[in-house]
């Protein structure tokens, strides 16, 4: 009956897969108990269909119960727990997504990642990854910058601890806390930060590759945004004839670029900064080569 419900909910009947989950869950309540592990595979794919379906709150509920007595019995770094715990971020996920979290959804995510990310390990990564996507959906709520730092910063510490100061994953994450830090204007730590993900990438990478020369752009535009506009039309030249040379004038990174140094070389001409000449006729080069 669970394997029929299941393949129900691939198949986007949720509608019959949730029915056949809760008579399965009935069922198992009655005869093995509430917290045997197959009860909680019942309650977790009934909270899947749920899901699927669209009704939230109940899909939540019930992870959390299965989240909670699998840690009791299993431990918080079993696969099954650690298989809700993903879960549990995935609707929250669209909790926000759907704007159908108020504050007391906020605070769950971050309780839940707090008590639980000090507990992974190397073979967690997809967990990180994915409290890393809710913490970049919990910036983009009003009013909720400050958590969504606290995670990043959590989830930094666990990575480095776990994978490594330079793994990809590790300076990913890091890169994502120094954007969001610098759009909070917090520009000297996100500095630091890109400096720091710009040297690993650099080592591990290379000096060309498209992830370094994304750090690149990125710490010229936390320069930018403290006012270190020497250096950071240095770093955005660099970012932009590299960039030119292997995607090409017209590449969106490309142009992504030239838009930076246009808006760096604007508010050097206000401030009444010299202007290199070499890079006024850059860009005019580059933008008559886009039109």
């Amino acid at each position: 009956m669970t394997n029929l419900a299941i393949t129900l909910n691939e198949m986007d009947n949720h509608q019959e897969a949730i029915e056949l989950h809760r008579r399965a869950l009935e069922a198992r309540e009655k005869t093995l108990g509430p917290e045997h592990p197959e009860t909680l595979q019942s309650v977790s794919h009934l909270a899947v269909a749920l899901h699927g379906r669209g009704d939230l709150s109940e899909a939540l509920a019930l992870q959390r119960r299965a989240l909670e007595a699998r840690e009791r019995h299993l431990g918080p770094q079993h696969p099954s727990s650690q298989k809700s715990l993903e879960r549990i971020v995935s609707i929250l996920g669209d909790m926000i997504n759907k704007e159908e979290a108020p504050g007391e959804i906020v605070e769950l995510c971050c309780e839940l990642v707090t008590s639980r990310v000090t507990t992974f390990g190397p073979e967690h990564q997809h967990a990180m990854s994915c409290i890393g996507d809710l913490a970049l959906r919990i910036f983009n709520m009003e009013n909720h910058e400050a958590k969504a730092v606290k995670l990043y910063r959590q989830i930094v510490a666990s990575q480095e601890r776990c994978l490594g100061p330079s793994h990809v994953d590790t300076l990913r994450t890091m890169t994502d806390l120094a954007i969001t830090l610098n759009d909070m204007d917090n520009h000297q730590e996100a500095i630091e930060l890109h400096r720091r993900a710009l040297e690993a990438r650099e080592k591990t990478l290379g000096p060309e590759h498209p992830e370094t020369l994304q750090s690149v752009s990125h710490l010229a535009v936390a320069l930018h945004g403290r006012g270190d506009l020497s250096e950071a039309l240095a770093l955005q030249r660099r970012a932009l004839e590299a960039r030119e040379r292997h995607l090409g004038p017209q590449h969106p990174s490309t142009q992504r670029s030239l838009q930076r140094i246009e808006n760096l070389l604007g508010d050097m001409i206000n401030k009444e900064l010299e202007v290199p000449g070499e890079i006024v006729e850059l860009c005019r080069r580059l933008l008559c080569a886009s039109l």
